[in-house]
């Protein structure tokens, strides 16, 4: 999970966008005017992971306008443009990410989240891979082995949806954020009882 400072203005975020990449992409060149996958990856500090670049370019671009987005998004490499188009997040608030019947889709979700006790996380299971060998397995474990686990409340405050980020980075402050992470499934049932179906686990957040 990393915080992230949202572009001012578009000229620096031109400037960082337009980066000519790593030192090993040598097709790409800084400030020419045209922004490569490449570029977009070492802006985001991923590799290939689309769902990261697009969720890092979501919440970076927060404050421009939607004319000053576009400009970048013209700047876009053809192959880039595309994938906009096809992987960019949903924009969901709480009451919609309740419903919502995808997994491993990128999302962005603003909320106050609400940290979750263990007794209470004990009710939420993930599947981990267990390899023994050649053959791996899958096993069903409590969430918060893994996880810091949050409520995020709808308006009413009659349905919650749980965020969660890696166990060992800092527990998240007590106000409006906007998180941008993938929905992943939960365990559908332990010992009879019922689950929640899925959480979004949080790559990226803005502080309001």
């Amino acid at each position: 999970m990393e915080k992230i400072i949202p572009f001012e203005n578009k000229a620096e975020a031109q400037k960082v966008l337009d980066n000519g990449g790593r030192f090993y992409n040598i097709l790409t060149d800084a400030d020419d005017g045209k922004i490569a996958s490449a570029e977009m990856a070492a802006a985001a500090g991923v590799f290939s992971d689309k769902q990261k670049i697009w969720l890092y370019f979501e919440l970076v671009t927060l404050k421009l306008t939607d004319s000053e987005k576009m400009f970048l998004v013209d700047q876009f490499s053809e192959s880039l443009k595309k994938g906009y188009q096809d992987d960019r997040p949903d924009w969901l608030n709480v009451e919609q990410l309740v419903n919502y019947e995808a997994s491993y889709k990128p999302i962005v979700l603003t909320g106050i989240p609400k940290k979750v006790n263990k007794k209470t996380e004990l009710k939420s299971f993930i599947m981990m891979p267990v390899s023994t060998g050649s053959i791996t397995s899958f096993n069903n474990v409590p969430i918060y082995e893994s996880y810091q686990v949050y409520e995020i409340e709808t308006e009413t405050k009659d349905e919650q949806i749980l965020i969660a980020h890696s166990d060992d980075m800092k527990v998240l402050p007590s106000k409006e954020i906007i998180y941008g992470g993938v929905l992943k499934q939960l365990a559908k049932e332990e010992q009879g009882e019922k689950r929640d179906e899925h959480f979004l686990e949080i790559i990226y957040y803005v502080e309001k």
